[in-house]
């Protein structure tokens, strides 16, 4: 082990404080804010980009606040929480512009499509391993 890293033991309910603190804080670009599991949160942003001076912005705003806590962060913005699920653990542009969420998607693996591990060992077992493959079958 290199000498600089620091060990912490994992610790899941400060972790979930954490998220918590940080669901409130964001509260200054919407008022809907909701925890997604234990590592993530949705900001439904509807209605209110234009405030940031629009989508990329607004993005580009909460990112640059993120990293200037210390925080490593990935974001997407989309018509739908699962494009921009996809989009922010994904995919290299954050930003899906409405209606082309079928295209964000079609080259991702099934893993962007949240679904259970056992439907996507099923649905790779069959040789379908993309989202555009699944759409096309």
């Amino acid at each position: 082990m290199h000498p600089s890293i620091d060990v912490v033991e994992a610790d899941p309910e400060a972790d979930r404080r954490l998220l918590e603190s940080l669901a409130d804080w964001c509260d200054r670009y919407t008022p809907l804010v909701a925890i997604d599991a234990a590592d993530g949160l949705f900001l439904d942003v509807t209605g209110c980009t234009h405030l940031f001076g629009g989508e990329r912005a607004m993005l580009d705003d909460i990112l640059s606040r993120f990293f200037h806590q210390g925080f490593d962060v990935r974001a997407g913005l989309a018509a739908t929480p699962g494009a921009a699920w996809a989009a922010a653990r994904f995919a290299n542009d954050r930003i899906v512009p409405g209606g082309e969420e079928e295209a964000l998607l079609a080259p991702l693996p099934l893993a962007a499509l949240r679904i259970e591990p056992d439907i996507r060992a099923s649905l790779e077992s069959v040789g379908l391993r993309t989202a555009g493959a699944v759409m096309a079958a």
